[in-house]
């Protein structure tokens, strides 16, 4: 298992799409070294905007949802 809490903080003044541009750059380098190093793990994710972020470590990683 591996959990991802990568990305900044929303800081004054930033709008949840500033927000997402910025940590989808941090999950694009984590989730590829998450899926070179760990290709069976499942990976969990705790970066905001929340939603997003999951959506697009899923997409990034090519791994199916399990229930």
């Amino acid at each position: 298992m591996v959990v991802i809490t990568s990305g900044v903080p929303r800081k004054p003044g930033m709008s949840r799409d500033d927000l997402l541009q910025v940590n989808y750059k941090i999950m694009q380098d984590v989730t590829a070294n998450v899926v070179k190093h760990s290709p069976n793990c499942v990976i969990v994710v705790v970066a905001n905007p929340l939603d997003a972020m999951a959506q697009a470590v899923l997409k990034l990683s090519g791994f199916h949802v399990s229930a």
